[in-house]
């Protein structure tokens, strides 16, 4: 509803004076109509009443006139009296018109405010409704968000586990080839392992062959040790024997003489004289040592031959022993 438009006493005054100038008696309803039907008509009656207040309290100057001129006036005042009287009993209609109309705008104004009333409850009663009903709706707005956020996380987790099938079934190929060769490596580690298996076998009962050879070798040593060590208690004894041969035949030697000469020396005869013996033992006062030495050749030899003897025995058990081991690996 449009609120009336400002209206103020100035304006009022002014369209009063002009109808009164115009001989018009200043009415509402023509003061509203030269205003420009503006305003409420308790209003432009507020204001009129106020305008005809400050016309009654202007003071009419006090005069002294001659009898008849007094007689004229007066009968001149009662026929304006008259006049006047029937303008104010005309005017009184005005005002009574005037008066049902503001009693009728009253009215129509009370049922307007009624009618605001009513509508300003129904209003508030929407108000509450909208009010309630945003209120509903910021909830379901909140809850809807909620969802949609649960919704967009459901979904984010939906394309992360779409993302990690896709990769899944991209890589799948790759995997199973993976299997199929980890899967051959795996049977060809079982294969050398049963190789290895039976190599270890073998060399275990290898090593359990050559363990047994070296056993036998070591208990042959220690008999070939044996015969050794006999051997060398032989071979001191010879050594002591040999020992006092030389000494005898040394002894012998010396109390037999020179033997004569009889060898011949590449058709060179040797002369056997007593000066050449002689001189011989002179020249070389170390002869008769070294003919000793000679004489006693071949019984040193001959007491050599054991010692010999024993050490060939000795290396070709060595020999033996060595060509089994072989054989045994």
């Amino acid at each position: 509803m449009s609120r009336p438009a400002m209206i103020t006493y100035e304006q009022i005054a002014a369209a009063a004076d002009m109808a009164l100038g115009q001989g018009l008696q200043p009415t509402m309803r023509l003061i509203r109509e030269r205003i420009g039907n503006v305003g409420s008509m308790g209003t432009v009656a507020r204001l009129l009443q106020q305008w005809r207040a400050s016309k009654a309290q202007v003071a009419a100057p006090a005069l002294s006139l001659p009898v008849e001129l007094q007689r004229a006036i007066v009968t001149f005042t009662e026929q304006h009296v008259a006049a006047a009287q029937a303008r104010l009993e005309a005017s009184l209609d005005e005002q009574q018109k005037e008066n049902a109309d503001l009693a009728e705008e009253n009215e129509r104004l009370c049922e307007h405010v009624e009618r605001q009333r009513i509508d300003l409850e129904l209003k508030t009663v929407e108000l509450v409704a909208a009010e309630a009903r945003t209120r509903q709706l910021g909830a379901d707005l909140a809850q809807a968000r909620a969802e949609c956020e649960r919704e967009q996380q459901r979904a984010q987790q939906a394309r992360i586990e779409l993302a990690r099938e896709q990769l899944r079934l991209e890589w799948l190929p790759r995997m199973e080839s993976e299997l199929a060769e980890l899967r051959a490596a795996v049977a060809s580690e079982r294969t050398s392992k049963v190789t290895a298996e039976q190599s270890a076998a073998v060399l275990a009962v290898q090593r359990d062959d050559l363990a047994n050879r070296l056993d036998e070798a070591r208990a042959h040593a220690a008999q070939e040790q044996a015969k050794l060590a006999q051997l060398q208690a032989r071979l001191d004894m010879l050594t002591g024997e040999l020992a006092d041969a030389r000494v005898a035949v040394a002894e012998a030697v010396a109390r037999q003489g020179p033997p004569p000469a009889m060898a011949v020396s590449e058709g060179h005869p040797i002369h056997n004289t007593a000066g050449d013996d002689a001189t011989s033992s002179d020249a070389n006062p170390h002869a008769d040592t070294t003919m000793s030495s000679e004489a006693s050749t071949p019984l040193s030899a001959a007491v050599a031959s054991p010692e010999r003897s024993a050490k060939s025995s000795n290396r070709r058990d060595a020999k033996v022993d060595a060509h089994s081991l072989k054989d045994g690996a």
